[in-house]
């Protein structure tokens, strides 16, 4: 496993931003007509308001005195009543009217999962492949497995046609109406991403987006592959349009025409792009930091809101309006409420400040709501500041799609904990606070001075210590496992 960190440098100022995390404030009920911030004109019919209600969350904290007991990364929707989650907990039905976790079988650690209504299927990506059926009762009960070496990502199925995605072995087909076999493979270099609607299969390889005629799984023939600018993380296809979530290039919109993939929009919410649902005329995405949702209008993605998850938004699916989250640690519904949408704000809950000195961070601001972001620092302790760069306000205007960036700055010596409140027009967080923390031994501290050997294709290039990027942004990055 992977892991990469940011180290900032020893000087006077640090200007990259902070990750978002401010917890939402209460849902506001009022609703009023705005115009769209481009035209003045509101074609849509839409209204502010809080267009995503959270209905539900299980388990509710605190449960068992705070303790972990499920771990989710992956949904699918079963039918009107039930989806299916899974993690390092194994697989789980969850019940669409209130997340409560219904049934849970452990028989390994889940990592992907699909279902077409009768048969889910639940990927591992090192063990087997589990098959289940749900067919009396609120129980799980298995129906077979996969076993075959190597890694494998996501998974896929339909009509009992089960596809999943091998990384370098490719895609292989199974058929699983009595027993399951294997009905052919799809040579692919790195096979990640994968989905399955009638005789039509999408997968990535690499940066390809591949479809293929699965009429007779027995002879699958390639139809159309496009390169991308990015890898792709998960698919949703519908029959005939196409969403891709490429982890941290958002989202892409694609349509399928005469057999032809068709471009026709892109977008960027804040975070990581983990999920993707289609759900008609609108697209959820769970993107670790929030659950956006976009509506598709004359094939363009138009932001509508987002929502804060719980703890992260691993996974999501949607159907009839409502989408069921693996929200890591809990299961969390949330609704649409139609003709609503407004402006999003996303703050970090705090920010640290080495003391001394004094030290100013650059607050960034993005707007990735519908309508322009009103956004105001209403009460700055003495001593402290909040400054938008550009003009030394202290409030902005943010565009939809924009961003602005704030100077926070602490004073000299020594203070004490404070706080920074705001105020916005975003529909569910009205006002908000930042906590201004004096840093410790992490975050927004010095680090200790160190040295590396430099290493270039002529072999050892001597050492480079951390003082020698004073006032720059250095990444280190280094390999691990456990």
């Amino acid at each position: 496993m992977s892991f990469s960190i940011v180290l900032s440098c020893t000087g006077e100022k640090d200007d990259w931003g902070l990750p978002y995390g401010q917890t939402p404030e209460e849902p506001s009920n009022e609703v009023s007509a705005e115009p769209d911030l481009d035209t003045g004109e509101n074609p849509m019919g839409y209204q502010v308001g809080d267009a995503i209600v959270t209905i539900a969350t299980y388990p509710d904290p605190p449960l068992n005195n705070g303790q972990i007991i499920a771990e989710w990364v992956d949904v699918a929707i079963y039918d009107d009543q039930y989806a299916v989650q899974v993690g390092v907990s194994g697989v789980g039905l969850v019940s669409r009217e209130d997340g409560r976790v219904l049934d849970t079988q452990n028989n390994g650690r889940g990592y992907s999962v699909d279902s077409d209504g009768d048969l889910i299927v639940v990927g591992s990506r090192t063990d087997r492949i589990g098959l289940w059926r749900f067919q009396e009762g609120e129980t799980l009960s298995p129906a077979g497995f996969i076993n075959a070496q190597g890694v494998h990502e996501k998974v896929a199925v339909d009509n009992e046609l089960v596809a999943v995605a091998w990384r370098e072995e490719g895609i292989r087909l199974y058929r699983s109406t009595t027993d399951v076999q294997l009905v052919s493979t799809i040579v692919a270099d790195n096979a990640y991403a994968v989905d399955l609607v009638d005789d039509r299969l999408l997968y990535s390889d690499g940066s390809d987006l591949v479809l293929v005629d699965v009429s007779d799984p027995n002879v699958p023939i390639e139809l159309d592959r496009i390169e991308l600018n990015s890898e792709v993380r998960d698919i949703d296809f519908d029959g005939v349009q196409v969403a891709l979530g490429l982890g941290g290039n958002g989202v892409q919109l694609l349509r399928l025409e005469s057999d032809r993939f068709v471009n026709l929009d892109t977008a960027q919410p804040p975070g990581t792009v983990f999920s993707i649902s289609l759900d008609g005329e609108e697209l959820w995405v769970a993107s670790w930091e929030v659950i956006a949702l976009y509506a598709i209008q004359e094939s363009e993605l138009l932001p509508i809101a987002h929502e804060a998850p719980l703890s992260s938004a691993m996974g999501v699916a949607a159907s009839n309006g409502q989408a069921v989250v693996a929200d890591w640690y809990q299961s969390t519904i949330l609704n649409r409420i139609e003709n609503l949408w407004g402006a999003e704000v996303h703050l970090p809950s705090a920010m640290r400040f080495r003391e001394g000195e004094a030290v100013a961070q650059s607050l960034w601001i993005d707007n990735h709501g519908a309508l322009p972001l009103e956004i105001s620092f209403d009460d700055v302790p003495t001593g402290f500041s909040v400054e938008q760069v550009s003009d030394d306000a202290q409030q902005a205007l943010i565009p939809v799609g924009d961003q602005t960036r704030f100077s926070v700055t602490v004073p000299s010596g020594n203070w004490a904990p404070t706080s920074i409140e705001w105020s916005s027009n975003d529909p569910d967080e009205a006002t908000g606070r930042i906590d201004i923390r004096p840093s410790d031994s992490g975050e927004g501290s010095l680090h200790p001075d160190f040295a590396l050997p430099l290493i270039s294709a002529e072999g050892l290039q001597g050492t480079a210590r951390l003082s020698d990027f004073q006032g720059k942004v250095l990444f280190v990055s280094w390999w691990s496992e456990y």
